[in-house]
């Protein structure tokens, strides 16, 4: 088994911020490092046999002309993907990130690219090793390969790249020992080496706190107290916490959680369908059955924090990006950072136990009550899981483009609902031209068009009443469990 230690939403780089693509001269001796960096490109390109979206077709020798026998600074910065953000070293290359189904192996020479802070290869079909070379990267802060195709070991020269923050591999065939010397590397916040054919010890997760936020310390207590007094199996499961010094002297805080190999929701519903030709791919595409298994497990995991325990607990912050999925796709809530503890007093009003930081939320999943008088309550996750369930079964987001004068996603789905659900729900549930929703790659619903609106009817009912402005108007979790469960078993005995 591998071991993967990831999940911190670190403030990632840009080192000098950008004066991107001026062309100015530069001295020979700049001028021939920009070159360098043009010839690592092109050798780069050499070894990609596919580019099935062109996104290289700009990666053309002699791009960077000449200006009074030096090479300008346009260059390769202005190829696709390349990225220029020195203001000190106008023209050399500092990120490189393409993310396009490009196949091929990486090239050693992208080491030659010595200004480099930010690789991302991720979501491509890259094969072969990963090159020792890239532990050369003097300056890479970022390096981001996952979802590949990539195999042989995990290079332990990667430890020589010393400024390294963040190393991403999951999804890949990577096969041996995470090398003992990444642990060398000091400013790394996050290695992720899941779903790899890795071996030598238990996959975990490792959250690490950014205590140099206003407010985390308070969030890591508030999350360590609310995992001491839960257990639920719809609920991210903490194996330990840590409190230490880091080699800088500095307070290190940590949480080790449970490895999800299925990630989260929200890469399912979002980063999953990449398209060729207009045809979603189905690697990645939830059925209707693990949909509703999914709202069904999201609201037992509610009830359990707001019914079930010594007192309630308010999550505050759910979202699809805060569920996670085990090996088997069961939902599991996580990341409590900003729960709350709540308990009714004497006059039997609700009042806050905890405290944690800030906004009570993410935008587009916080009830309007929070931002008017700022109290928490279990009627405000209600509302939080409405819109999820909404997502969930439309695919958009709340706070997706398309929304405009005001638009909602409820007043989206009011809109269609219920009438014309086959306007408003996911893409990926509509019949196939055989007149079944599509299949996925465990499993296959074969729900045919009529089935699909009478299971959506009550889901799509659901989602509205929950996410209501009143809190007061808003359905109890309990209830919602109750017709998920109905829409359950009609879907089995279908």
């Amino acid at each position: 088994m591998g071991v993967l230690l990831l999940l911190l939403a670190a403030s990632l780089l840009n080192n000098d911020q950008p004066t991107a693509h001026a062309v100015s001269t530069s001295p020979p001796s700049a001028a021939a490092e920009i070159a360098a960096d043009e010839q690592a490109l092109l050798s780069f390109r050499a070894l990609i046999t596919n580019d099935p979206h062109g996104v290289l077709a700009s990666w053309i020798a002699g791009n960077g002309s000449t200006a009074g026998g030096n090479m300008t600074t346009a260059g390769a910065c202005s190829w696709r993907g390349v990225g220029c953000h020195s203001s000190r070293h106008p023209g050399r290359v500092t990120s490189l990130e393409l993310s396009s189904n490009l196949s091929g192996t990486v090239s050693p020479f992208l080491s030659n690219l010595t200004f480099l802070s930010t690789l991302n290869l991720s979501h491509n079909s890259f094969s072969g090793n990963i090159p020792e070379e890239l532990g050369f990267l003097p300056r890479l802060l970022y390096l981001d390969l996952q979802h590949n195709s990539l195999q042989g070991m995990i290079p332990g020269s990667l430890a020589r790249a010393s400024k390294l923050r963040i190393l991403q591999l999951e999804y890949n065939s990577l096969v041996g020992k995470i090398p003992a010397n990444l642990s060398n590397l000091q400013d790394l916040e996050v290695l992720d080496v899941g779903s790899n054919q890795l071996s030598g010890a238990q996959q975990v997760a490792i959250k690490v706190i950014d205590l140099q936020q206003h407010g985390a310390e308070n969030s890591f207590l508030a999350e360590c107290r609310v995992l001491r007094s839960i257990r639920h199996r719809n609920l991210v499961k903490v194996i330990t916490a840590c409190s230490s010094i880091n080699h800088q002297g500095n307070d290190f805080k940590a949480l080790v959680y449970e490895f999800m190999p299925n990630g989260d929701l929200d890469k399912w519903l979002h980063q999953g369908l990449a398209t060729q030709d207009n045809v979603p791919k189905t690697k990645r595409r939830l059925t209707m059955s693990q949909r509703v298994n999914i709202a069904l497990e999201v609201a037992q995991a509610l009830d359990y924090l707001h019914n079930h325990g010594q007192v309630p607990i308010v999550h505050c912050d759910l979202k699809p990006s805060n569920v996670l999925l085990d090996n088997e796709m069961v939902a599991h809530v996580a990341d409590f950072g900003l729960a709350r503890f709540i308990r009714k007093t004497a006059s039997n009003s609700i009042e806050e136990i905890s405290t944690s930081i800030g906004i009570k939320g993410t935008i587009g999943y916080i009830p309007p009550e929070y931002g008017m008088d700022g109290n928490v309550s279990i009627q405000g996750d209600v509302y939080s899981y409405g819109v999820l369930l909404l997502e969930l079964f439309t695919g958009k987001r709340p706070t997706d483009g398309s929304f405009q004068g005001g638009q909602t996603l409820q007043s989206y789905v009011a809109s269609c609902y219920p009438d014309n659900i086959k306007a408003i729900v996911d893409p990926a549930l509509l019949p196939l031209d055989n007149g079944f929703v599509g299949k996925g790659d465990n499993c296959c619903d074969d729900i045919d068009a009529e089935k699909l609106q009478e299971f959506m009817v009550p889901i799509f009912r659901i989602g509205l009443q929950c996410s209501q402005e009143s809190s007061r108007a808003r359905m109890h979790i309990r209830s919602a469990i109750r017709e998920l469960e109905a829409v359950q078993d009609a879907m089995l005995n279908d």
